[in-house]
């Protein structure tokens, strides 16, 4: 056995799920599967699409973290992030093992190929090492103490909600599928205090966070008052770099904490 032999089924041991989608179709190839996917014929699924939807039926996949799941196999996000970042996608989720959950880590990456339409996208799933699970536990730390957690990409105007107020996902709140019109029509809908309006409006103009970090990747907070439960309450907002942050993909994470919650 060669090197290259050796490292390649050293890679392909510690992968516990292996599927190559063609990104045209949707069309899936199971080239390596786990018994509880089996169990619940995971594996007669001919589409990614299907495949997602059988996993979910068969509750393999932790009730809480079934939305993040859904989303990074759905065939039109990944084609979109990964044309984007020209990278690997990576997500952490809980999924049946035995008469357990665990963690699990899914890496997603383009195989390209000469013809295009030879292209594939390769999933792969892995138990979370170590560094993962340290990250998660900082994660769930970091969920006890934010009331909303939000990925910001300030170039692209987008988000990705990792935890917000349960009741706040709809119109009325001003969610939008633009973040600057999120932020602006949320505060326009009276859920900002009036007294505060102006600062609030003024700290969340994306123009003015990307220049803001460009400058200097210092956190920075506001003090303000948003209506919560029918009352106007005093919270901060605390923006600050991702690690995945440069001046041409400027990734920012948004927290936001009850200051009076603190005082009690």
């Amino acid at each position: 056995m060669t090197e290259k032999d050796f490292a390649l089924e050293a890679i392909w041991n510690e992968m516990k799920k292996v599927i190559c989608c063609n990104p045209h179709t949707g069309e899936i190839v199971f080239l390596k599967e786990l018994p509880e996917d089996e169990d619940e014929s995971c594996q007669k699924a001919r589409t990614i699409d299907e495949y997602a939807r059988r996993m979910v039926a068969g509750r393999l996949i932790h009730k809480t973290d079934v939305e993040g799941f859904l989303k990074h196999v759905d065939l039109q996000y990944v084609r979109t992030e990964l044309q984007r970042t020209k990278g690997i996608l990576m997500h952490s989720y809980r999924r049946k093992c035995g008469d357990s959950y665990q963690w699990y880590s899914l890496e997603t990456f383009w195989a390209r190929a000469e013809n295009p339409e030879d292209d594939r996208i390769v999933f792969m799933g892995k138990r979370a090492n170590t560094d993962t699970c340290a990250m998660l536990d900082a994660m769930r730390t970091l969920s006890g103490i934010y009331h909303k957690i939000i990925r910001i990409d300030l170039q692209a105007d987008t988000y990705e909600i990792i935890k917000t107020y349960e009741n706040e996902q709809s119109t009325e709140y001003g969610i939008s599928s633009n973040c600057s019109e999120w932020f602006r029509d949320f505060a326009l809908r009276g859920y900002v205090h009036e007294e505060d309006l102006e600062a609030y409006l003024m700290f969340t103009e994306l123009g003015a966070l990307r220049e803001r970090f460009k400058k200097s990747r210092e956190k920075c907070s506001l003090r303000y008052r948003r209506l919560t439960n029918n009352e106007f309450r005093w919270v901060s907002m605390e923006l600050m770099p991702s690690i995945s942050y440069t001046d041409e993909h400027p990734e920012i994470m948004l927290y936001i904490r009850d200051l009076e919650e603190d005082e009690q």
